[in-house]
This record gives structure tokens, sequence and C-alpha cells, in this order.
């Protein structure tokens, strides 16, 4: 009995063996430099619905492999690079070897020449032993002097005789402020 198994096990596998269809391809530049790690996808050509998938190695080669009959589309994308169609191919039952040979990919003429990055400190940081607050981009510094922006700061009070009071405490680190004032020509920021 178990012979019988054994041999109805053993057919099938070969007769599944078969089965399978192996596409392979390499994905290159206009220079006909590979390009490793580009998506590659396999799609039905009659509703583009995904099949398989998979990625190029680093020498630009890929591997797919399937068990379906039908007529197919092979689809490479990479950044930096034009989306690639392939022509739509045939796989059938007899089949077992498709080989895409090469899918050129041509340069995105989108491609950025560079990003600048552009970064302001915030309004306010809170340090362990201090606050900041920066206000050289700040509304409140523009036509404005130093004396006029530290009575618009929150938790400054100055007064009549423009004596000037942080939380209620006269006096408070304010010799930096004069001292940004008065060496750096204009108001960089306070420091409470």
């Amino acid at each position: 009995m178990n012979y019988y198994k054994n041999l109805i096990f053993f057919l099938f596998l070969l007769g599944s063996s078969g089965l399978y269809a192996q596409i392979t391809g390499r994905v290159i530049d206009n220079s006909k430099n590979p390009i490793p790690f580009c998506n590659v996808r396999l799609t039905k050509s009659s509703d583009t619905t995904l099949v398989t998938g998979a990625t190029t190695d680093t020498s630009g080669n890929f591997q797919l492999e399937i068990k379906d009959t039908g007529n197919f589309r092979i689809v490479v994308a990479y950044i930096g690079y034009k989306k690639n169609y392939s022509q739509s191919f045939s796989i059938s039952k007899g089949t077992t070897q498709y080989n895409a040979v090469n899918i050129i990919l041509e340069p995105d003429a989108k491609v950025l020449k560079g990003v600048q990055v552009i970064a302001e400190k915030p309004f306010i940081e809170h340090k362990v032993d201090r606050m900041v607050f920066n206000i050289e981009n700040s509304i409140i510094s523009s036509g404005n002097n130093a004396l006029e922006v530290l009575k618009k700061l929150p938790g400054v009070t100055v007064d009549y005789l423009d004596a000037i009071q942080v939380r209620g405490k006269p006096g408070v680190l304010m010799a930096k402020v004069m001292y940004y004032f008065i060496f750096s020509r204009r108001f960089l920021g306070a420091v409470l």
C-alpha cells in the first residue's frame, strides 16, 4: 500500500514540475549599465492585475516564476527613470522559459538638480535652565527697539520708568539682553 502512495506522490511531483514557467531578463539604462534593485512586476495584459513581482539583483538581472498561462506584460519602475511597459507576450502550457532580454529604462526629465532645505528657529525654546525667545525673524521685532520688544514678550513686564521685570523679579539676566543689543547692533534673542 505504501508503494502505491509513494508512486502517486512521485507522479504528482513529476506532473506538477512542468506547470511553472520562468521569465528572465535584465534591466539597463541608456549607457547599457545595469540598474540594481529595480521593481519588476508581471501583470496580466487584459486588466493589469498583478501576477508576481521581484527586484533586480546587483547585475540588473531578474527572474520571475509563474504557473498561470495567458498574455502578460512586464512593468519595470525605478526612481529617477520613466516606467517601462513591455510588449504583451504569451505563456502557454508548453512554455517553460521566456527571456525578456534587455529592458532599457529612460531617465526621467523631472529629476531635480538639487534641494534646498530652509529652517527657522522656533519662537520659544525651552532649555533646562532657561527659556529662549528667538525673535530675529519674528513680527514683533520689526520696527521696534529692544525695550519695545521686551514689553511684548510673555512673562516680561516693563513699568513706566522702563524698569524690566521677568516673572515679577527685577533685573534677571538683563545684562545678556543688553549685551546682544549693544554689541551686535541688533537684537538677536532674549534669554530669560
